[in-house]
């Protein structure tokens, strides 16, 4: 008989993201004590890391569509709690979660969690941005436990009248952080490997080209960097949709031969290191995975105000911008504050701050073993 704790997680999808990174991060750190499996909705194509979840042990279920089909999704988290026993039902997609939250009720899974990762919808669409206000109230309903990656995401997903039993648990978009530590060894592996010259000034950026990472105005103000220091370079990390666009946009400023991109990597990690400093412009973003590795890497910071204000967790290091000012204001902070500060330092402060995965999935593994009545 199996003893272990047995947990589902339910997420989008299984393609790279920073949800997807925590979940990875949890699998690895508690796939001995856990059974773990994951729902999904069905996709066209295998997802990049349902091949490594599955390395683990993991079993991986899949949906239909909410939005598309959403009888046939119902239906389906019906018929999967019917047959299958879980434990826990730990949903990480805000009101998307409805579907199996509702069902798993209804099949009497004890814990059903919904943990949210941002404090604002992720996208512009006004019917997507609709539909999903229209969810928050009935996924909060179905789940009986709450969590949260920050405050401010907590107090914009969860009500008080849900909440009253069980107060909202902060679990942080934690991270290894050693593993993005500043390393030389590192910054001249890759920098060789891309051949960067060690004194060049190298602006960075990792994340998908969509319309939300706002590539375009980050070219922008690479442009304006480049006009006060001609000997930096721009290095992108990440594949996606407008990836043509953007270098379409580059050879328009006459920027092209200045800008590295880097495409897909499976472990990004070591280019923080080769980094001088990070850039995230995004139109609207919760609390950024990449902006807690950046700011463990020791790098000075530039995210838009956009962003959750949660993402500054080392203030000397990490500023909000506003996308109102000019990319010419941008580059003149970033060339202004230059480098002056020690990299060395920063993952010692993140560590005191609590954004250490080891501690994270313990707190995580307690409060499971605590509301299962086993601790």
């Amino acid at each position: 008989m199996n003893s272990k704790i047995s947990v589902l997680y339910f997420v989008d999808c299984l393609e790279h993201g920073g949800i997807q990174s925590l979940l990875l991060e949890i699998v690895k750190h508690l796939h001995n004590n856990l059974d773990i499996s994951f729902l999904i909705f069905e996709s066209d194509k295998k997802e990049v890391l349902e091949d490594v979840m599955a390395s683990y042990g993991c079993t991986i279920y899949k949906i239909p569509s909410l939005v598309k089909h959403p009888l046939k999704c119902l239906r389906a988290c019906d018929k999967l709690f019917k047959n299958h026993h879980f434990d826990i039902l730990h949903c990480h997609s805000s009101s998307k979660s409805v579907a199996p939250l509702k069902t798993a009720k209804k099949n009497n899974v004890k814990v059903r969690i919904e943990h949210v990762h941002s404090d604002r919808f992720q996208t512009n669409n006004f019917i997507k941005t609709l539909f999903g206000k229209m969810l928050i109230n009935p996924t909060c309903k179905y789940a009986n436990y709450y969590m949260a990656c920050s405050n401010s995401a907590s107090k914009w997903m969860f009500k008080k009248k849900y909440t009253k039993t069980n107060k909202p648990v902060i679990i942080k978009n934690a991270i290894e952080i050693d593993r993005f530590a500043y390393n030389t060894i590192n910054r001249n592996a890759i920098r060789n490997q891309y051949g960067i010259d060690k004194d060049e000034f190298v602006v960075g950026h990792i994340g998908r080209f969509i319309e939300v990472k706002n590539h375009y105005f980050l070219l922008d103000v690479f442009k304006e960097v480049l006009l006060q220091n001609n000997n930096s370079r721009l290095l992108l990390v990440g594949v996606g949709p407008l990836m043509e666009k953007v270098k379409e946009k580059a050879s328009q400023l006459g920027i092209i031969d200045k800008i590295i991109f880097a495409n897909y990597q499976d472990d990004t990690s070591k280019f923080y290191s080769a980094f001088d400093v990070f850039v995230l412009p995004s139109l609207f973003e919760g609390l950024p995975f990449v902006g807690i590795e950046a700011q463990a890497a020791g790098l000075l910071c530039y995210f838009s105000s956009n962003v959750s204000s949660e993402v500054v967790v080392c203030p000397k290091q990490s500023f909000l911008l506003d996308l109102k000012d000019s990319p010419k204001l941008w580059a003149n902070k970033i060339i202004e504050n230059g480098l002056n500060h020690n990299r060395e330092e920063s993952s010692i402060l993140m560590k005191n701050a609590g954004y250490e995965i080891n501690e994270e999935t313990n707190r995580l593994y307690e409060f499971y073993l605590k509301n299962l009545n086993l601790s």
